[in-house]
């Protein structure tokens, strides 16, 4: 029942290949940035030329603004210098806010608000101006701050929205959401429409509507309406409903408020880090999330949103649109797809056109095939790995993208030529859109905005392959194709920037991404005689010349650096202080190893106290300073049932503005205030953490058990920079690394113990 090549045969596969590539073309030009508009531009549309001259007023300077610091209050009072410039009159809103995860802060929240034609609940537009102090954040987020910015000035140009649209510029986002944290408590989500956050995470690309709330189907077609070039899909938003990563957005959403996260991820290397600055953020970037900014705004403040329920499954067709349906729809179209295609199977195997053994085989294959091509991932992954140690964007990491596609490809037409001459591209055609479909209805409950990457090209496949076999009894060629080039569209844009936006560790799945878009190949590649089994050499050949440019490329550039940041630890009565290492992988730069003697050492004062043990990290023994280190002194103990309330005053003598206490995670301490103002907050690693803290010091109150009587109470501060006797590693820092997140910092550390929990004090 098999069937040897044929020069139809051979053309098919080849009509599919220029397909592909049609379709890779595609993707890659839709994913390009729109040219940036002039500061002539109409006054009603956003110009990204005039966004970037208020970037520039922001944060040109290149210096470091975290919270609470004196910078970042100049850069508050640029910010509302720029929106009274507007005729706004914004106001200042100061209060404490602790996050979920044990940070808390002073925050000056900048709100101004845009009134609206009817009564109504507003749109509330939000960026936040706080970076972290290794970078001047231009990207993250002074790009969207200088986007809302231009938005405001265009919707004040244009007629006077329905609804009122509110500014929110947040103070405190990098330690913990902790501006949108404020705004909540102050104002709840009665009031609020819809909010549209601008983010980034890197410093360029598109802009991807990348998080939304649950229920999502309104604001789904809110953007899907607006967005002249929209790039989004439901896949973005299962996968951030699963993974920890958090906007301000996700703390919105918790209080029950719609709305989408806007931002870019583009250049991801830069992310929080000194190259985060004004040159290295395109005008095309910032007109892309301008335009999209503007354009949701203006729908949701004109339109509101009426709510049908549920949620959506969405993708945008290269930039052109929005394609959109109920995500409840997923499970019935992939059982229709399941039937059309079993019927099908079972009509070729009654012809005679199809053996039902070797369709089994084929319909065992085609998950394994997808199994091989994840598992030749993880083993490029673990052999890169020796060489990239540890690096998630390193500068040649187009080798890794180049290594997985053509790995996964091999798997593929491996698959073609293993079944070549041993069964019909009939058989093997049923089998690989019987399986998709199979794999769409398990995926539409697990992870039900990723199913349509594989049920509608399995609808696809069914509905052509029914249309054909009712009009010739047999699956013709577009049947293939058609659902061919559907899946390519359909996955190619997920798996074009999945390294970019996950990094390298996700090379397994970029390689099953792939070959989910391949595998349709294998009826075409049984039909082309030894094309497959060349086809499947060059890929393995491609492949394996990937990985070892991987050994002969730069892992990190100027461009593309390694994060690498110092600090130096010392703990109070413990003698020497301590070099550590922050950084990506494990290897010491050879500069670095030159200029101290580094070793893996026990540090304890950097595990969760002493309670969980010392933490191993690469250090060096540096100078001890002369300096006052902080202070816990224990104001007073209340019994609460079968806990305590532990009364504590922190200090640090030398004016650190981050104070940070370690009680252990077994004790399962929860803040209950700071200062004079509730906090009600808890930690599941035991860890507290206050930044903003003023020289005198703050009081906080900490719920405590039992079971933390006698145990270790740390406490550190911590302060940007290093001391004089870091100037040599400063110096010896590679050009290709800069520090990133925390930066480079001197922390201090005291350890004491807590005192029984029946003493009142």
């Amino acid at each position: 029942m098999s069937q040897e090549a044929s020069p139809s045969g051979h053309r098919r596969a080849g009509v599919a290949l220029a397909l592909l590539a049609v379709v890779l073309g595609a993707t890659l030009l839709s994913s390009r940035e729109p040219s940036a508009r002039p500061e002539t531009a109409p006054s009603e549309v956003f110009s990204a030329a005039r966004a970037r001259l208020v970037l520039q007023r922001l944060v040109g300077d290149g210096i470091p603004h975290p919270v609470g610091s004196a910078q970042q209050g100049i850069v508050r009072d640029r910010v509302l210098a720029e929106l009274r410039g507007l005729g706004l009159v914004p106001t200042v809103e100061r209060d404490l806010a602790c996050s979920r995860g044990g940070a808390c802060a002073w925050v000056e929240n900048i709100v101004a608000a845009l009134a609206g034609r009817e009564p109504g609940k507003a749109v509330v537009l939000n960026a936040h101006y706080d970076s972290v102090p290794a970078g001047p954040g231009a990207g993250d987020d002074g790009a969207g701050v200088a986007a809302l910015v231009e938005i405001a000035r265009a919707l004040r140009a244009l007629p006077r929205p329905r609804h009122a649209v509110v500014f929110l510029v947040d103070d405190g986002e990098e330690v913990g959401l902790l501006g949108a944290e404020a705004f909540v408590k102050r104002h709840g989500a009665a009031d609020s429409a819809a909010v549209l956050v601008l983010e980034a995470r890197g410093s360029s690309g598109r802009t991807l509507m990348f998080e939304t709330n649950p229920r999502n189907r309104a604001i789904v077609e809110a953007y899907a309406r607006s967005v002249a070039r929209p790039t989004t899909s439901s896949v973005f938003f299962s996968l951030y409903e699963r993974l920890p990563n958090s906007t301000n957005f996700t703390t919105f959403k918790r209080e029950g408020m719609k709305g989408m996260a806007l931002g870019f991820i583009g250049d991801p290397a830069h992310y929080h880090t000194p190259l985060n600055r004004l040159e290295n953020v395109p005008g095309g970037t910032l007109q892309d999330l301008g335009d999209t900014g503007l354009a949701v705004a203006r729908e949701i403040a004109e339109r509101g949103l009426v709510d049908p329920g549920g949620n959506a499954s969405y993708f945008d067709l290269f930039s052109l649109g929005v394609v959109r349906w109920p995500e409840s729809w997923n499970a019935p179209l992939a059982i229709v797809a399941i039937l059309l295609l079993a019927t099908l199977a079972v009509l070729q195997v009654r012809a005679k056109a199809v053996r039902a053994g070797e369709l089994a085989a084929c319909v065992a294959l085609g998950p394994i095939s997808l199994a091989v091509a994840g598992l030749l991932g993880f083993a490029i992954t673990k052999l890169a790995g020796v060489r990239l140690d540890g690096a998630l964007w390193p500068a040649s990491g187009a080798w890794l993208d180049v290594a997985a596609w053509s790995a996964a490809f091999a798997v593929i037409a491996l698959l073609g030529a293993a079944l070549r001459g041993r069964v019909t591209e009939g058989a093997a055609w049923s089998a690989v859109f019987l399986d998709a479909a199979l794999l769409g209805l398990a995926v539409a409950f697990v992870l039900p905005g990723a199913a349509y990457l594989v049920t509608l090209p399995a609808l696809a496949a069914g509905v052509l392959g029914a249309i054909s076999w009712a009009r010739v009894r047999k699956v013709d060629a577009a049947a293939t194709l058609v659902p061919l080039v559907l899946g390519a569209v359909l996955v190619l844009p997920i798996a074009t920037h999945l390294l970019e936006g996950m990094g390298a560790g996700l090379v397994p799945g970029l390689a099953v991404l792939v070959a989910m878009v391949v595998l349709p190949l294998t009826p075409l590649l049984v039909g082309a005689g030894a094309a497959a089994p060349r086809l499947a050499g060059l890929a393995a050949v491609a492949s394996a010349v990937s990985v070892g440019a991987l050994f002969v490329v730069p892992v990190y550039s100027a461009a593309v650096p390694r994060p690498l940041c110092f600090v130096y630890q010392m703990e109070r009565g413990g003698g020497a202080g301590h070099w550590l290492l922050d950084m990506e992988g494990k290897t010491v730069p050879s500069a670095l190893a030159k200029a101290v003697e580094w070793k893996e050492e026990s540090i304890p004062s950097l595990g969760v106290g002493r309670n969980k043990g010392a933490a191993r990290r690469i250090a060096a023994v540096a100078p001890p300073l002369e300096v006052s280190f902080p202070e816990a002194r224990v104001v007073s103990i209340e019994p609460r049932g079968k806990r305590s309330v532990l009364w504590l005053a922190l200090r640090s003598p030398r004016g650190a503005a981050v104070l940070r206490l370690r009680l252990g995670r077994q004790f399962d301490p929860r803040l209950l205030s700071v200062g004079n103002a509730a906090a009600d907050q808890s930690r599941a690693n035991g860890v507290l953490t206050f930044h903003t803290v003023p020289p005198e010091g703050v009081v906080v109150a900490v719920e405590i058990d039992a079971a933390a009587e006698g145990s270790d109470l740390a406490v550190d501060d911590e302060t940007p920079g290093l001391p004089p006797s870091g100037e040599a590693l400063l110096r010896a820092r590679p050009e290709t690394a800069v520090p990133q997140h925390r930066g480079d910092r001197t922390v201090l550390s005291s350890i004491s113990r807590v005192p029984p929990l029946r003493a009142r004090l």
